[in-house]
């Protein structure tokens, strides 16, 4: 973590390539009963974040794919596309964010979804509070797609700001 007083020892350490390896290690994991927890970049501070004893940490940081659709004026990302990598992208095609993410541009997007990252415009919410159409990847390996949930949906508030 950045302040660097919060340190743990996972038993392992999984990076998927790909959401086909991502639900592999996701299944193998549940089907022996090893914890895991899914860490950002690290920003975080708080120890919620790493595993009980003998867990498995997993990082999400190759999962960058960013598919924007000019039709709907949406762009989809996966969990490892920092703040920097989509701005980049996103004014290579001329668009924006319409919420500033800050001075932290390492940030995932993942992770800020989780941490309800807050950004720095006093009149828009945190970062999840923004997000829709969410694919959650259940324990057991299967997606759970959150399109056309409301934001007053349960599903949808647990992923908000869930911190781990």
């Amino acid at each position: 973590n950045w302040a660097g007083d919060i340190t743990w020892t996972p038993s392992e350490i999984l990076a998927p390539h790909d959401e086909e390896e991502l639900v592999k290690m996701v299944k193998e994991a549940h089907t022996v009963g090893k914890k895991m927890k899914v860490v950002g970049l690290g920003h975080s501070w708080n120890k919620i974040h790493h595993p009980d004893i003998g867990g498995a940490t997993m990082t999400l940081s190759h999962l960058k794919n960013i598919i924007i659709d000019r039709k709907t004026n949406s762009v989809r990302v996966q969990a490892g596309v920092t703040f920097k990598l989509l701005n980049v992208v996103l004014a290579k095609e001329g668009l924006a964010l319409n919420w500033m993410s800050g001075g932290i541009q390492t940030l995932t997007v993942g992770g800020a979804v989780s941490v309800g990252y807050h950004g720095s415009q006093i009149n828009v919410g945190t970062f999840a509070s923004l997000t829709q159409n969410i694919k959650l990847l259940m324990a057991n390996g299967t997606f759970m797609d959150m399109t056309g949930k409301t934001d007053e949906s349960d599903e949808l508030r647990a992923i908000r700001t869930g911190l781990g």
